[in-house]
């Protein structure tokens, strides 16, 4: 019974693992894609291509811990722990199917035989009581009538010789009576003898028929069951080949279940890495982003500030330009064909590096509207 409760608790604990390793399994396979997707955009929202390689290989090193194959031969060891289970009892339940048919056919051949042994020695026994019996009774009549014929002669010999021819008459008369009953008594139990000799004939004839047809019959089950005895050597042969296979299979799940032991502690040790790496990474974006909106926040102060300040010089140069455009009516030809001065050159080199500074400044708010 504790074997059994434990067997029961074993099927039981088994079977919930396997439940919640499919429901685990669906729900991997349901929020796959949404994962996937969750981390591609994080990918894209992350602009640094060496923290993204970083994250890709270690998801692969993640998918990596999630083995299909362990489950895959669990379920397998459970099936043939069960068809082993289920084969045994076959097996056991046909061996004992074997050994009652076989007692039950020798009991029946041992009764039927015994039966038929009585009723034939009762048979012999009463034609020879009959036969006795007959041979008693002929012997007692042959010495009836020797006695009564000495009697006779004792009588012709005392008495007249008519008296003695019709007693010698009479004697032969008696004596082919008796003769006559003799052959009647001896045609009759002839008759008898001869009728019970063919019944006997008959009995011992059929039984003889019924004798081989059940010994047919017991060579027929005779084969049948080396053939099964065959079967089921073949069968223990094919259990144990399938017992080795199990162990070879035990040991190399043990082997894998310890391998796998390992892979899912460097697994979990990398995921915690990972998290530490994450929420490392987290809080450096949160201060890049706060860095970011104070910088933003400076440079737009600093960008009003210039454009305040390029508007005030554009006032300026509106002045100048018409200033230059009256000058330039009161310009001579010389003054129109010769190139500009020292000073205007490098004034206009001045104000080129200062617009590449600027394009540079531009460039970068771009960038953070871009990043934000």
């Amino acid at each position: 019974m504790k074997k059994r409760k434990r067997k029961a608790k074993g099927l039981l604990a088994k079977k919930l693992k396997r439940d919640y390793l499919r429901r685990e399994l669906e729900y991997g396979r349901l929020t796959m894609t949404r994962c996937i997707q969750n981390w591609k955009d994080m990918l894209t929202i992350i602009s640094n291509k060496y923290l993204a390689e970083e994250l890709l290989s270690c998801w692969h090193l993640f998918e990596r811990g999630i083995d299909y194959k362990d489950l895959q031969i669990s379920l397998l060891m459970d099936w043939l722990g069960d068809e082993l289970e289920h084969h045994g009892m076959a097996f056991s339940y046909h061996t004992r199917l074997i050994d009652h048919l076989i007692d039950f056919f020798q009991r029946t051949f041992k009764s039927i035989y015994d039966d038929l042994a009585s009723k034939v020695n009762e048979m012999i026994f009463e034609w020879t009581n009959i036969n006795n019996e007959m041979f008693f009774r002929c012997q007692e009549n042959e010495r009836y009538i020797e006695t009564m014929i000495y009697q006779m002669l004792e009588l012709t010999k005392s008495e007249e010789y008519e008296e003695e021819a019709k007693r010698f008459s009479l004697i032969d008369e008696c004596r082919a009576t008796s003769e006559t009953l003799l052959n009647n008594l001896k045609a009759i139990m002839q008759n008898k003898v001869e009728k019970l000799y063919q019944n006997v004939l008959k009995f011992t004839k059929e039984y003889e028929n019924k004798t081989q047809k059940k010994m047919k019959l017991y060579q027929l089950m005779l084969t049948q069951h080396k053939v099964q005895e065959k079967e089921i050597a073949t069968n223990v042969d094919k259990i144990f080949t399938r017992k080795k296979l199990i162990q070879n299979l035990t040991e190399k799940f043990e082997k894998i279940s310890e391998m796998k032991d390992k892979h899912v502690n460097d697994v979990t040790m990398e995921r915690d890495k990972l998290n530490e790496y994450f929420l490392t990474l987290r809080l450096k974006l949160f201060n890049d982003k706060k860095n970011d909106v104070d910088k933003r926040c400076i440079l737009v102060s600093h960008s009003n500030e210039a454009f305040d300040y390029l508007e005030a010089k554009a006032r300026g140069g509106t002045k100048m330009i018409k200033c230059l455009s009256s000058c330039r009516k009161y310009e001579t030809f010389q003054e129109k064909l010769c190139p500009y001065p020292k000073g205007t050159a490098q004034f206009e080199v001045k104000t080129s590096e200062n617009f590449q500074k600027y394009d540079l400044f531009w460039y970068k708010i771009a960038n953070v509207n871009d990043s934000s």
